[in-house]
């Protein structure tokens, strides 16, 4: 699993998102500091674990890894939206 914070701009407060994504099922879950509440954002196309995360403008892109349903390493590269 990776944790990113992604800070967004809201009109009149910050709302600050803790995007959890990765693991068995390849889920995305996003945590808003605002509200306290889990929601969940659209599945990646593969179940990935041990990607490095790196900061792409507003958001981040998640590169490489190991594919986790057939544990091989994969040089792909997911962009969260």
């Amino acid at each position: 699993m990776h944790v990113i914070i992604k800070r967004s701009t809201a009109r009149l407060s910050e709302n600050l998102r803790v995007v959890v994504a990765g693991g068995y099922y390849g889920e995305v879950e996003i945590y808003s500091m605002n509200d306290g509440f889990f929601s969940y954002g659209t599945n990646m196309p593969m179940a990935l674990t041990e990607a490095a995360s790196i900061p792409y403008g507003e958001s981040f892109i998640l590169v490489g890894g190991k594919d986790y349903t057939f544990w091989t390493d994969t040089d792909r590269k997911f962009k969260y939206a």
